[in-house]
């Protein structure tokens, strides 16, 4: 089974309105598409619906069709009835069969005002006064489901049949029943138009109706922006993730971009890396007043600014759609945060592309959030030294053609060098000058500004960032287990600090990630008689582990993790590849490490109590931000 032509429409249908474009509003008028030389005079110098003109348009194709319309769009069933009734013809009537009776004067009464004539099947249906006729010789057939099965399709000359209204909700017909009835079609030309295909429907409507070179209309995704979703794998390294991150925008030439860190103090360093590169970037925490929104957008538009360095909470109140890609530094530890840094762009949005940037520490939020997203994510690689050089060449060119002067020093120099037997090696230093030593001392330069003021301004950021849990701590500074309610007492404080136990050794714990959970059957015992298989009898011992729906974790002491990592790359569960990567290092204290990998009074472990507490803080701190937003 082929995947039909896809066809998506405007979710504008109101005949009501006039089109922007006069080219349109001609092409829509209903004496220019419709093929009856009776309904193009009725409705003459009127203006018909994107559904009416496209109906037309495709039912002229003798195809297959499966009609998705919004549910807001107002009259639909009399769009569907005008575009049928059109093609309708003495030799090859139309058959619109409606799921009750009931379905079937609700769809006349939508359909009052057409000047067309309707054949019924159903005794005792009451039809409503208008424009609207009813006659037995009519080309235009209604009935209900259980009327249609008793017709006589051959007998009545009929060559489509639509269904219309079998949406979920409606008072469908079963499976069997439904199917019965298509296998009675088999030779039948079919179209099915509803909201949505019921679930019980969608194996007979494919196995029927969605055959080869069927056209699928979807009016509800025509406004939507189909957002291209990737990813970059970058290293462990302290500076990979931000080299990655300049290189790759180092070669998108004239976009806009945000990017959005999980806490303050990334956008710190990227603000550095990016100058440094000689891109136009700005970084922005804390909460942002509208006026400092306005300002800075009017610097992106007037091209000042190319890129946005934000964190979630002062990314609050930009306009995402006025950007070419975002990029997400890391993977945000909450699905749905991913999707609330994407807005709501339309048809008109510069944005299509999405990025992220996944390092060792983010495998287990990313392969969590492609789990829960329905997008599909594609592997991009890094660009070439080559790009990256054109890139750059192509930037210093552009500059370089726009830059003139009629500075009388600098022309001399420029003829001595034209004219010098090393004007290579000149040309090499002034390249060094324009693309390494100027783009540093301009950074240098953006760091030293604002002084104090600049400092104060982080900081108050860091703060808000931090109170509205999107700090890098995911919470506010309370959970750093400070109390500075007491700093007078600093005679205390010292008397305290000499007091205090030093701190106590510890050891390395390992933390894994793997792609299965409790949805999929995975157990500690399970997975612990999975990596004995795999290993063994140098299995080593499983410290903790933390199983959760749709993913778990799984600890092992650093001196065996790569091991454990190696061994565990072609494992299999119940059939299928295991998602299995390092996600974290733990620090645990060796005092604690006979009862650490153990358990408490009651039978839990100490790391499903801390993990609870956690989730128990987060959920806590979602609720808060709700708060404030409803504020």
């Amino acid at each position: 089974m082929q995947q039909g032509e896809q066809v998506q429409l405007s979710s504008s249908d109101s005949s009501s309105e006039n089109d922007s474009s006069s080219g349109k509003q001609a092409s829509s008028l209903y004496e220019n598409f419709l093929t009856s030389d009776k309904l193009r005079t009725s409705l003459k110098g009127q203006t018909g619906s994107a559904l009416e003109v496209r109906l037309v348009q495709e039912l002229a194709k003798d195809k297959n069709i499966v009609v998705e319309f919004d549910r807001d769009l107002p009259t639909p069933g009399s769009s569907v009835t005008l575009a049928v009734a059109d093609k309708a013809t003495d030799k090859a009537k139309t058959l619109i069969v409606t799921p009750t009776t009931a379905d079937v004067e609700r769809l006349l009464s939508e359909c009052q005002k057409l000047p067309v004539e309707i054949a019924l099947l159903d005794d005792e249906i009451h039809t409503p006064s208008g424009a609207l006729a009813i006659s037995a010789e009519a080309t235009t057939i209604v009935a209900s489901f259980d009327s249609a099965k008793e017709c006589d399709l051959k007998a009545r000359s009929i060559s489509l049949v639509v269904f219309y209204g079998f949406s979920a909700g409606a008072r469908i017909p079963g499976s069997d029943d439904f199917e019965s009835f298509l296998e009675k079609l088999a030779n039948q030309r079919l179209c099915f138009a509803a909201e949505s295909v019921p679930l019980t429907l969608n194996a007979a409507i494919t196995r029927h109706i969605r055959t080869e070179g069927f056209i699928n209309v979807n009016l509800e995704k025509e406004q939507e922006v189909q957002l291209s979703h990737e990813y970059y794998e970058v290293g462990h390294e302290l500076l990979a993730k931000p080299e990655a991150l300049a290189t790759l925008l180092e070669t998108e030439a004239g976009i806009r971009a945000i990017v959005f860190c999980n806490s303050p103090s990334d956008t710190d360093l990227l603000e550095v890396m990016l100058k440094k590169k000689g891109l136009k970037a700005k970084k922005l925490i804390g909460n942002v007043p509208d006026r400092a929104i306005h300002t800075t957008m009017e610097n992106v538009r007037e091209g000042e600014i190319s890129i946005l360095v934000l964190t979630d909470v002062s990314g609050r109140g930009f306009p995402v759609e006025e950007f070419d890609i975002i990029v997400h530094y890391a993977a945000p530890e909450d699905p749905e945060i991913y999707l609330h840094r994407l807005g709501q762009p339309d048809g008109a949005s510069r944005l299509k592309r999405v990025v992220s940037l996944v390092g060792s520490m983010d495998l287990g939020n990313f392969h969590f959030l492609k789990k829960v997203v329905e997008f599909d994510f594609q592997q991009r690689s890094l660009p070439s030294a080559e790009d990256i050089a054109k890139a750059r060449f192509g930037r210093f060119q552009q500059d370089a053609v726009a830059f003139s002067t009629s500075d009388e020093e600098l022309l001399e120099y420029a003829k001595l060098v034209e004219e010098s037997d090393d004007r290579k090696a000149f040309i090499l230093y002034l390249l060094n000058q324009a693309l390494r030593k100027l783009p540093e001392a301009e950074s240098a330069g953006g760091r030293s500004k604002g002084g104090r003021r600049d400092r104060d301004d982080r900081s108050r950021g860091d703060h808000r960032d931090h109170r509205d849990g999107r700090g890098s701590r995911g919470g506010d500074y309370e959970d750093e287990g400070r109390d500075y309610s007491d700093r007078g007492s600093s005679r205390h404080d010292k008397q305290d600090r000499h007091e205090r136990p030093k701190p106590k050794p510890t050891r390395k714990d390992i933390r894994f990630y793997v792609g299965h959970g409790l949805a999929n059957g995975l157990s500690e015992e399970k997975f612990v008689a999975l990596v004995k298989e795999t290993m063994g009898d140098e299995a080593p011992e499983l410290k903790r582990s933390c199983l959760r729906d749709k993913y778990s974790f799984f600890d092992f002491e650093q001196a065996v993790a790569d091991e454990v990592f190696d061994a565990m790359q072609e494992a299999q569960y119940e059939g299928e590849s295991l998602v299995f990567q390092k996600a974290a290092i733990l620090s645990v204290p060796l005092d604690e490490e006979e009862d650490s990998e153990g358990i408490s009074a009651d039978g839990e472990s100490r790391f499903e109590e801390e993990q609870q507490d956690f989730d128990d803080n987060s959920e806590q701190d979602d609720e808060n931000d709700s708060e404030q937003d409803v504020a």
